[in-house]
């Protein structure tokens, strides 16, 4: 017991040494009744993540607001002030500026405390998120090039599922389809009926027909048909279909 409590009463189990081993920062953020706010804590993750000495960390703490984007800054000050009146907690995400010009993204919560003089402390924690950001972006970007590039395609690309209750869900068409069939692929995407009544009727009794046999099969063959459009068009049907484990055809 006695080791118990002098690790208790040792430096490391200081509230700033504890701050300092999250990880993330860790500060306190005190809100006056007439809205204004300082810095009177923050754990040394916040000078290595802004790129400042100590020194300089001591002097800026209270101008710590310069390193938040502006629009981050207002977005969020907004956001204080309003949890402020429930005192309530409350996420959020900003960005702010380290010492090289770098933007880093950071995300975390802060939580109130009333205290003294109706001032509220606000202990507050954000881990970086840039990395994760620059994940999303990329995808973002590939996901918008592959867009591009399947929009210029002289074709109409869908998925559709047939599932065994009879339902069929496009869960994507390209937008090549409106010029094709003029009906959209957002319109589709909502209702698969309006890109059945494209066909004439006996091409789209074969299609419907078709989607009972894959239903039926094992293993779906490929499934290639040239059928005519309502507006007067030929089209080239081409499909590899695909059964998954419950049973519907992809």
């Amino acid at each position: 017991m006695s080791h118990q409590n002098d690790f208790l009463n040792s430096p490391k189990c200081d509230i700033t040494h504890i701050a300092d081993e999250i990880p993330g920062i860790v500060f306190q953020i005190l809100q006056a009744p007439d809205g204004m706010i300082s810095f009177p804590f923050f754990s040394v993750a916040a000078q290595q993540l802004l790129g400042l000495g100590k020194k300089e960390m001591e002097e800026a703490k209270n101008g710590l607001v310069n390193f938040i984007v502006k629009e981050d800054f207002t977005r969020w000050l907004s956001v204080l002030k309003k949890h402020a009146r429930s005192l309530s907690s409350f996420s959020e995400e900003i960005r702010v500026i380290g010492k090289d010009g770098s933007i880093i993204q950071l995300s975390g919560i802060s939580k109130p405390l009333p205290i003294a003089d109706k001032n509220i402390l606000w202990n507050t924690v954000l881990f970086d998120i840039t990395d994760r950001k620059a994940t999303e972006k990329a995808l973002e970007d590939a996901q918008n090039q592959i867009h591009t590039v399947i929009s210029s395609l002289p074709c109409s690309l869908y998925k559709g599922t047939i599932y065994k209750d009879g339902r069929i869900v496009f869960e994507y068409a390209s937008e090549g389809i409106k010029e094709l069939m003029g009906v959209s692929a957002k319109d589709i995407m909502k209702d698969s009926d309006l890109f059945y009544n494209c066909f004439v009727p006996e091409d789209k009794e074969v299609i419907l027909a078709n989607h009972k046999v894959l239903l039926r099969s094992k293993k779906p063959r490929l499934w290639d048909k040239e059928v005519q459009l309502t507006n007067g068009k030929w089209v080239q049907l081409n499909a590899r279909p695909e059964k998954t484990a419950e049973g519907n055809v992809s």
